[in-house]
C-alpha cells in the first residue's frame, strides 16, 4: 500500500504525515540483516560512480605513462640509429659535422649534415644509404611508422629554420 493510498482512507492522516515526515530515515536501517532496495541501489550507483570516475582517472594516467613511455623509448632508438649510422661513417674516415632530430614529428626525422665534396662521393653515398635503409627498416619493424634519414650540405643549413620546423635536438660532432 503506497503513502498516496494511505492518504485517501481518511483517519491515517498523522500516520501519513509521520510516514512522510520520516520515510527517509527508514531506508537506511538494517531490517532482518538487510538494507532496503532504494539503500542498495544508492549504494551501487555511488560505488559504480565512484569506480567510474577512479577507472577513468587510471586510464587516462595509465595511457599517459604508456604513451611518454613509448616516446621515450622511440626517441632514444632514433639517437642511437642516429649514432650507428655516424660511427659507421666516422669508422669509414667520413666526417660528419652535425645532426638533427625531430622525435616529435609523426614520422621522426633526422637530418646529418656533412661537407658538400661528400655529396659527390658514390663510396659514401652507397655506404651511408645502405645503412640508413637498414636503420629505417628495423625501425619501421619495431615502431610500425617511417624514420626519416637524410643527409645534407652542412653549408646550407639554417639553423633557426630547422628548430621552427620541429628539429628540436642537435648535436655537432668533432
Amino acid at each position: 500500500m503506497g503513502l498516496a493510498t494511505l492518504k485517501k482512507q481518511g483517519n491515517t492522516e498523522s500516520f501519513y504525515k509521520y510516514l512522510e515526515e520520516n520515510k527517509d530515515n527508514f531506508k537506511d536501517k538494517k531490517v532482518d540483516g538487510y538494507y532496503h532496495t532504494d539503500v542498495v541501489a544508492d549504494a551501487y550507483t555511488k560505488g559504480f560512480n565512484n569506480g567510474k570516475e577512479i577507472a577513468k582517472t587510471n586510464v587516462i594516467e595509465d595511457y599517459n605513462k604508456q604513451f611518454i613511455e613509448k616516446f621515450v623509448r622511440k626517441s632514444t632508438q632514433i639517437y642511437l640509429d642516429t649514432h650507428k649510422l655516424i660511427d659507421l661513417l666516422h669508422k669509414e674516415k667520413f666526417k660528419i659535422n652535425s645532426f638533427y632530430i625531430n622525435a616529435f614529428s609523426e614520422y621522426p626525422k633526422v637530418i646529418i649534415a656533412i661537407e658538400e665534396e661528400l655529396m659527390l662521393n658514390d663510396e659514401f653515398i652507397n655506404l651511408a644509404y645502405r645503412k640508413i635503409f637498414e636503420l629505417q627498416k628495423d625501425f619501421k619493424n619495431d615502431y610500425n611508422t617511417t624514420l626519416e634519414m637524410s643527409l645534407s650540405c652542412s653549408e646550407n643549413l639554417d639553423i633557426d629554420l630547422l628548430s621552427a620546423d620541429g628539429f628540436q635536438y642537435q648535436e655537432t660532432i668533432f
